[in-house]
C-alpha cells in the first residue's frame, strides 16, 4: 500500500474513498474500509462516500448519498447503471467531494463520478481506480443479467480511462484489465486486518447457533448470488454427509439478493445448513474462529478476501481453481471449476486431517 500512500503524499488530502456499498460481509467493501482506516491512521483527512452503509460503527466518516438510497432500493441495479446521468445524484456526490485532492474509486459508478470530477475544472485532483474487477458474462444465467454485466464492464472501461493511476488487487486482474483497456496497472494485494491474526473464543458463535464442539463447521462468507456457487456448495456439503460424515455443518454468512435463489438454496439445504444472514464487522472474526474449513464454490474471484482472512486465522480453504485463487489460496486445496465431487472429496481430506489433529489433543 506504500505506493498509494506515496501518491497521496504527493497530491495531498482530503481523500475521498468511493465505493457503491459498505457491507461488513463483502470483501471489497472491507478492503475500502480498511484502506480508509489505514490512511486515517497516517494522518490523512479521509471520508468514504457510498450509496448504502451497513457498518454499525466506523472510525472514519461514511457519507451515504441519500438521493440514491431513499425510495430507490427496489430499482438499485438499474439506477446504479444510470446514476451518473441523474443530476441530483451527481450534485450530491460532487458536493461531498468538493474539497477532495485525491479520490479513490473502487467500482462503477464511483469511477464515473471521479471522471466527472476531473472534467469539471478539477484536473489537479488525483483520480485512482482501485481495480477489483467485474465478473465475466459467463457467470450469469439469464439474458437480463448478461446484458447488465456487459454494460457494467463497458462503462467501467470508459470511466476509468481518465484515471491517473490504476491499482489491481491481483496479477490476474492486472492482466484482465490490460486486456480490456490496454492500460497497465500496479498490483497491490489486499492487506489482512490485524484482527484476523488474533485468537478468539471458538465457542461463542457455536454456542449461539447450538453447534456442538465436536462438529465440523464449513464456512462461507460473502454475497449470496448465483455466480458465487452457493448452491454447488450445498450440494458438495450434502455429498460429504452421504459419504458418512454426519457431524458436519455448513454456515453461510452474507446478504441474500434474489428471492428465487434463496428459495432454491433452502430447497437444497437440510437442517445442518445455517443461513446466518448479515453479520456485523465485530462478529466476523468470531464467525471465522468458529469454523474448521473455509469453503467456496465461486466461479469468479478477483481476489477473495474472506479466503485470505480464513488462512490468516489458520483455517484451510477449499475452492475452485479460478480467477485469483491460485495467487491467494496457499493453505488449502483447489479443484477444477464445477467439480462438485472434487470439492466434496477435498473437504473430506481436510476433515480427516482435522480429526487426526483433534485426537492428539
Amino acid at each position: 500500500m506504500y505506493k498509494l500512500v506515496n501518491l497521496i503524499r504527493r497530491y495531498g488530502d482530503p481523500v475521498v474513498i468511493a465505493n457503491p456499498t459498505m457491507y461488513p460481509f463483502s470483501g471489497i467493501d472491507r478492503v475500502a474500509h480498511r484502506q480508509a482506516l489505514v490512511l486515517s491512521s497516517l494522518g490523512f483527512d479521509v471520508k468514504i462516500i457510498t450509496f448504502e452503509n451497513l457498518f454499525e460503527k466506523s472510525e472514519v466518516e461514511i457519507v451515504e448519498i441519500g438521493s440514491f438510497t431513499k425510495g430507490l432500493l427496489s430499482l438499485k441495479p438499474i439506477i446504479k447503471l444510470i446514476a451518473p446521468l441523474i443530476p441530483k445524484v451527481v450534485k450530491e456526490f460532487l458536493r461531498n467531494a468538493e474539497n477532495a485532492r485525491t479520490i479513490i474509486a473502487h467500482h462503477y459508478p464511483m469511477t464515473a463520478f471521479a471522471s466527472i470530477l476531473k472534467s469539471k475544472g478539477r484536473e489537479k485532483v488525483l483520480y485512482v481506480y482501485y481495480n477489483h474487477g467485474n465478473a465475466p458474462i459467463k457467470c450469469f444465467y439469464n439474458m437480463s443479467e448478461k446484458v447488465y454485466q456487459t454494460l457494467l464492464i463497458a462503462l467501467t472501461k470508459i470511466t476509468t480511462m481518465k484515471a491517473d493511476y490504476v491499482f489491481s488487487v491481483s496479477k490476474y486482474l492486472a492482466e484482465e484489465y490490460e486486456r480490456l483497456t490496454r492500460k497497465k496497472s500496479d498490483v497491490i494485494y489486499n492487506e489482512i486486518d490485524e484482527k484476523f491474526k488474533k485468537i478468539y473464543d471458538k465457542s461463542l458463535i457455536r454456542d449461539k447457533l447450538g453447534i456442538p464442539p465436536e462438529d465440523i463447521v464449513l464456512l462461507y462468507v460473502g454475497r449470496i448470488v448465483p455466480y458465487k456457487g452457493v448452491h454447488e456448495l450445498i450440494e458438495a456439503y450434502r455429498k460429504v454427509k452421504v459419504l458418512g460424515y454426519k457431524n458436519v455443518r455448513l454456515l453461510i454468512v452474507g446478504k441474500e439478493y434474489f428471492e428465487w435463489y434463496s428459495r432454491v438454496l433452502r430447497e437444497l439445504a437440510d437442517d445442518g445448513v445455517i443461513f446466518y444472514g448479515v453479520a456485523s464487522d465485530d462478529e466476523i472474526p468470531y464467525i471465522f474462529s468458529s469454523a474448521d474449513i473455509y469453503v467456496t464454490a465461486s466461479h469468479w474471484e478477483g481476489y477473495d478476501l474472506p479466503a485470505a482472512e480464513a488462512q490468516a486465522m489458520g483455517i484451510p480453504v477449499v475452492a475452485y481453481n479460478i480467477g485469483a485463487h491460485p495467487e491467494v489460496v496457499k493453505y488449502g486445496s483447489l479443484v477444477r471449476e464445477g467439480d462438485i465431487n472434487g470439492l466434496a472429496n477435498e473437504i473430506i481430506k481436510w476433515i480427516e486431517r482435522i480429526k487426526k489433529e483433534r485426537s492428539k489433543v
